[in-house]
């Protein structure tokens, strides 16, 4: 008789990396400490990390085409991948960047609304930015036009995980 019950996402991901550190630590002699990241931490992250990413598509002089393409989308794949981990796995708190007064503040907010818009984006931007590649081919200036592609992505990123008005204004 097999007894079902429900695994939490939290429970696979840190076997998966028990795994792989004891796989790593048997075939390196190196010794892996793993990081502690507060939960709330990820939303500024996935917000930052294209945005920041961004400028190297501008910065770098790309020997070839196909290595900038594949820099973006691995680019847009791993910032996808934290939105849907922040997506599976919400912090309870909201992450406050600028404290006011009151209940004025600039604060990040995972809610039931904005897990349904991040969602949305970190499944098809990604998809959107491969019809893109082919799309711009032709076109001049196609560094200036992806960077500002990939820093419109954290923005609206940003603008999903706005915890009121005012920071969403912000963005």
């Amino acid at each position: 008789i097999f007894h079902l019950r429900a695994i939490h996402p939290q429970a696979i991901w840190t076997k998966t990396i028990l795994l792989t550190r004891r796989l790593l630590t048997a075939a390196l002699p190196i010794r892996i400490t793993p990081i502690q990241i507060p939960q709330a931490m990820a939303l500024p992250a996935a917000i930052l990390l294209p945005i920041v990413g961004s400028f190297l598509v501008f910065l770098i002089k790309w020997k070839r085409r196909t290595v900038m393409l594949v820099y973006m989308e691995a680019l847009f794949c791993a910032t996808s991948v934290l939105v849907w981990s922040l997506l599976f796995n919400r912090p309870g708190e909201a992450f406050r960047i600028v404290y006011f007064t009151g209940n004025l503040a600039l604060e990040l907010k995972l809610d039931g609304l904005s897990m349904v818009f991040a969602g949305m984006l970190s499944t098809l931007w990604p998809l959107a930015a491969l019809y893109s590649f082919e799309y711009m081919k032709q076109e001049e200036r196609e560094k200036q036009f992806f960077m500002f592609y990939i820093i419109t992505y954290g923005v609206t990123l940003g603008i999903s995980f706005a915890g009121n008005l005012l920071t969403m204004y912000c963005f």
